[in-house]
């Protein structure tokens, strides 16, 4: 399996998933979430190194993950969080459809500006 195969497989995984779960409606974002706006923008920055990643050729497999998962990090440290915190923030926002579709529609807007 390809690394871009396994990057479509774990985003289907994730969409599938969001979809699957019940809508939840709350106003306030818990505490060790990340805010709407900031998700936002690591979001876009993450697909935008995920693009950058799929049109390289050159690298091993195993070099490939170390520089997407070195990436990833200084994603993460740019926003002042980390993976479990961003992997928590996509659970309770796919916990409602349609404010992560909103979402995913201001990250698409920002990504064709690109």
């Amino acid at each position: 399996m390809t690394m871009t195969t396994l990057r479509h497989f774990a985003t289907a995984i994730l969409l599938v998933s969001a979809l699957l779960m019940s809508a939840c409606n709350k106003n306030k974002v818990p505490e060790g979430v990340i805010k709407e706006k900031t998700m936002i923008e690591l979001l876009t920055e993450m697909h935008t190194a995920d693009a950058y990643f799929n049109n390289i050729n050159d690298y091993e497999c195993d070099t490939m993950i170390g520089e997407i998962y070195y990436t990833y990090n200084q994603i993460f440290k740019k926003y002042g969080t980390n993976k479990e915190e961003f992997e928590r923030s996509m659970d309770y926002y796919s916990q409602n459809p349609k404010k992560f579709r909103e979402m995913y529609e201001k990250v698409v807007l920002k990504l064709n500006k690109k």
